[in-house]
């Protein structure tokens, strides 16, 4: 039997090199960011997101936040290709089986 999924609570309570094993063993990476002083790594746990912060000149991890909220996802929506509408018009979507 599989040991029950870590709530965001649960591993918000947890240390900071805790919490950095479960998003290296557990997570699933999705994208990253960069802001004036920082990259931000995102990572997906059941049933919530967690944002790494690395400081860009020292490469240190600095902080973890979560968020279940999608809103939060935002900052990350500018990387996604979306193609144009033509193209997917012009796909075959039979073959996609």
């Amino acid at each position: 039997m599989s040991p029950q999924p870590m709530t965001a609570s649960e591993f918000n309570i947890v240390s900071f090199e805790e919490q950095k094993a479960t998003l290296l063993h557990q997570g699933v990476y999705l994208a990253y960011r960069h802001s004036s002083e920082h990259t931000v790594l995102l990572f997906q746990l059941e049933g919530f997101y967690v944002e790494l912060y690395y400081h860009k000149k020292n490469e240190a991890s600095l902080q973890i936040q979560t968020f279940t909220m999608v809103d939060a996802l935002e900052p990350y929506l500018l990387q996604i290709e979306i193609p144009p509408l033509w193209m997917l018009a012009a796909t075959d979507v039979n073959s996609w089986d």
